[in-house]
């Protein structure tokens, strides 16, 4: 009996779940967090612990649908600092599903609900990160503006932060600057990020870099080589920690040099991997974008082997006395 009761302890299945999301095994995390949560029964505590690891692992592994459903369960049963947190993360998963004013909405709220430092420096970096980076069509109507303002309440504050706040408040500085077509200013922001990133964090520093270069070269002659190597390593460094959206990213970026490059069959190959890898990844946001790209490129391709078939006609039938005396035919050509 007692082995019974212990095997089915939800703080035995809570413990479990802890190690599956640390091993990054989603389908053992869900079943062990399903299952402590079932078997707690009305122990708000219990509910409180697993209610919220249950929303951090859906997050963690890119559920944004169902982590928002998590979310407001996990709502319920905590409270202080987890209330925050748990509302934070409600922002970034409405944020990835392409609901920009509402995830707005929430930061700002969440901004009126505290004071402390840290917190306060996390919600401004959610809400420039928003504002550059989701909400785009509206750059040119302040939306870099509120960006650059939040950015500048959480630098108040750069000296006390930990390596991770610091790398994430650069990260978002070189953002908003190269959308501000400030090239050098992102590049040296980027770099000077890197020296508080950890092995996990570089793929999102090395996709922004291999972004920045790729404008960049539009300006001034620049070697792809460069702008490989960068995508070579976040490709390898998050598959390593099976991080898809920068996996995503990194893909996305790629496609452009392809086709910057004019390797257009390449750049569609690519541009679907990427679609996908943000579809898996619930980022819809971004594969809207992507889907777009594909739709552009396409149409583009067909208009261009239209023109090169009409004009490889052209040429092989220009000398032919009919041709020379039919107007139908030469107006078709």
């Amino acid at each position: 009996m007692v082995e019974s009761g212990l095997a089915l302890s939800p703080a035995k299945y809570y413990e479990e779940a802890k190690i599956m999301l640390g091993k990054r095994d989603m389908v053992e995390f869900v079943s062990n967090i399903s299952s402590a949560i079932v078997l707690t029964g009305n122990n708000k505590e219990m509910l409180a612990k697993a209610t919220y690891l249950r929303s951090i692992g859906l997050m963690e592994f890119n559920q944004h649908t169902k982590a928002v459903d998590s979310i407001d369960e996990a709502l319920k049963y905590n409270t202080g600092v987890d209330v925050l947190e748990l509302k934070k993360l409600k922002g970034t998963a409405k944020g990835f599903l392409g609901c920009v004013s509402e995830a707005i909405r929430i930061y700002q709220e969440l901004l009126k609900e505290t004071t402390e430092k840290i917190a306060v420096v996390r919600i401004c970096i959610n809400l420039a990160w928003v504002y550059t980076t989701l909400d785009r069509e509206n750059h040119h109507k302040g939306g870099l503006d509120e960006a650059k303002k939040y950015l500048d309440m959480a630098m108040q504050y750069f000296d006390i932060l930990p390596d991770l706040l610091k790398r994430k408040v650069l990260n978002n500085y070189s953002v908003y600057h190269f959308y501000q077509g400030e090239y050098e200013k992102a590049i040296n922001v980027l770099n000077e990020a890197l020296k508080y990133a950890e092995e996990r964090d570089l793929p999102k520093l090395y996709n922004n870099l291999a972004e920045v270069y790729l404008k960049y070269s539009e300006e001034k002659d620049f070697h792809s080589s460069l702008i490989l190597e960068y995508l070579d390593k976040s490709e390898i460094i998050a598959a390593k920690f099976d991080d898809n959206i920068e996996l995503a990213f990194s893909l996305y970026a790629r496609a452009k040099l392809e086709i910057q490059e004019e390797q257009i069959f390449s750049a569609l190959d690519t541009l679907y991997l990427a679609f996908d890898h943000f579809i898996d990844s619930e980022a819809y946001s971004y594969s809207l974008e992507v889907l777009l790209k594909i739709n552009q490129l396409v149409s583009e391709s067909k208009a261009k082997c239209i023109k090169t078939m009409q004009e490889k006609l052209h040429n092989k039938v220009r000398n032919n006395l009919y041709y020379e005396k039919n107007e139908k035919v030469r107006g078709i050509l």
